[in-house]
Formats: C-alpha cells, sequence, structure tokens
C-alpha cells in the first residue's frame, strides 16, 4: 500500500510539473509542492517506522537478557541462602 501512495504522490508531481512547465501558473505551483510533500512524507514516515521497528526489536533483545540475568542472580541468592540456612539448622 505504501508502494502505490508513493507511485501515485511521485506521479502526481511530474505530471504537476510538465502541467507548470506548460502552463506557469499558481495552480500546478501548488499541485507540484502539495504532490511533493506528500511524497517526502511518505519516505519520512516509513524510515521512523523502520526506526522504531528496529527501537522495539533491540530493547526487546536487552530486555531478555536483563530479566534472563536477573532472574539467575535472584535464583543463586535464595538457593544460597537457603544452604547458609540449612547449615545453621546442622
Amino acid at each position: 500500500m505504501n508502494v502505490l501512495l508513493k507511485a501515485v504522490s511521485a506521479l502526481a508531481f511530474i505530471i504537476s510539473c510538465v502541467w507548470a512547465s506548460f502552463t506557469f501558473d499558481f495552480e500546478p505551483i501548488i499541485a507540484a509542492i502539495g504532490s511533493l510533500g506528500a511524497l517526502l512524507g511518505l519516505i519520512v514516515n516509513e524510515r521512523e517506522k523502520k526506526k522504531e521497528r528496529e527501537e522495539v526489536a533491540r530493547a526487546k533483545r536487552s530486555l531478555g537478557s536483563l530479566s534472563g540475568g536477573l532472574t539467575g542472580k535472584i535464583a543463586r541468592d535464595i538457593a544460597r541462602r537457603a544452604a547458609e540456612k540449612k547449615r545453621e539448622e546442622e
């Protein structure tokens, strides 16, 4: 869908530029600026979404390693305390 929107806005930009070259008036220039803005908006939006997906994936990876390390430390601490308590009882 995003590719289709890019193609349509690029085509609109090209057509409005050709239109502006034949009749240099305010309407084709406004159409060219609008279609160029739409095309640039789609490109920037796609890059932002890609960057956001990468950040989310990076956060999930770091959260997974953090929770695994934390769980391991807590489990070792509990086991150590249980062993110390068992030694004290003997």
